[in-house]
């Protein structure tokens, strides 16, 4: 934007604060103003892709998958992954499957069962008869 600043022409941007006598280094920066302002993204877009956390299940399949004799791009396009992503699925495949068999042993045991001391069971007992008689 081109200002009169003390009867001379300025170059002033709102982008980079700065102010430069007019001219063509006003020209200059007036074109990288532009440029700047074509990249703007609007308030929606965010600057990073998130990235996508894929389950130990869907892991599992591609692994399966692939032993069936799929192909990697066939895996990719039915699954809605890039084959990087294949790829990189392919390489953990033994460390997934130790996590899979870890996995696998916790569910058989049922769910967890926390067993209460029995000097916590007296301590809760007399504390609720004390707030009873604090009542």
């Amino acid at each position: 934007m081109l200002e009169k600043i003390q009867g001379e022409t300025w170059f002033t941007s709102n982008a980079f604060g700065l102010t430069l006598p007019g001219g063509s280094a006003a020209r200059k920066c007036s074109k990288v103003e532009r440029r700047l302002e074509k990249r703007k993204h609007s308030p929606g877009q965010s600057d990073k892709k998130k990235r996508k956390v894929i389950a130990l299940e869907q892991k599992i399949d591609v692994i399966r998958r692939h032993a069936d004799g799929h192909s990697n791009s066939k895996i990719s396009s039915d699954i809605s992954l890039h084959e990087a992503t294949i790829r990189k699925i392919l390489k953990q495949e033994t460390v997934l499957k130790e996590r899979c068999r870890a996995m696998s042993s916790f569910s058989s045991l049922g769910a967890a069962v926390r067993k209460r001391s029995i000097a916590m069971v007296e301590l809760e007992s007399l504390l609720s008869i004390w707030i009873e008689d604090c009542n």
